[in-house]
């Protein structure tokens, strides 16, 4: 366990996500595949967490961003039953368009959750870093911050404490 790590989800969770407060939730650096920043897995009824080692150095607004995204996957996801989540994975890792809808949905969530500031600045940062995002990843920087403007003109933001 990495305390850092630890006490931003604990910090977010608290904040932004109260609904997760009675699930495990665990996080951790580790490795991933080259082209992955983040991973959840569900093991046993907790929530892992796996943030790429090739993150250690990121600023917390990065890793925030990051964070936020997988707690908004988690969310989503531990709202269906066992056999629907079953379904959601197998259809997620077969099909481009309903991992696409799944990704852009994760990502609205975490928007409105506040944390549009910080998925932009984990998209940067990542793209600096050598990954690529296309819109199967999900949102593109473009749409990002045409989001983020709107909602700055219509509404706070559920978030109103998170770094900025």
């Amino acid at each position: 366990m990495n305390p850092t790590l630890d006490a931003i989800l604990r910090r977010m969770v608290a904040r932004s996500f109260p609904e997760l407060k009675r699930h495990r939730v665990a996080i951790e650096y580790g490795e991933l595949e080259r082209d992955t920043c983040f991973f959840y897995g569900l093991d046993s009824g907790r929530y892992n967490i796996t943030v790429s080692n090739c993150l250690r150095p990121a600023p917390r607004r990065v890793l925030e961003g990051g964070i936020a995204h997988e707690l908004s996957h988690i969310l989503r996801d531990s709202r269906l039953g066992p056999w629907q989540r079953e379904l959601a994975f197998a259809r997620y890792a077969r099909s481009s368009a309903y991992r696409m809808r799944d990704e852009r949905g994760t990502e609205l969530l975490q928007i409105d959750r506040g944390y549009g500031p910080q998925l932009l600045a984990f998209v940067s940062y990542a793209k600096t870093s050598g990954f690529h995002f296309t819109s199967e990843h999900g949102l593109l920087r473009g749409d990002i911050s045409r989001r983020l403007y709107v909602q700055k003109r219509t509404r706070p933001a559920y978030n109103e404490g998170s770094s900025r």
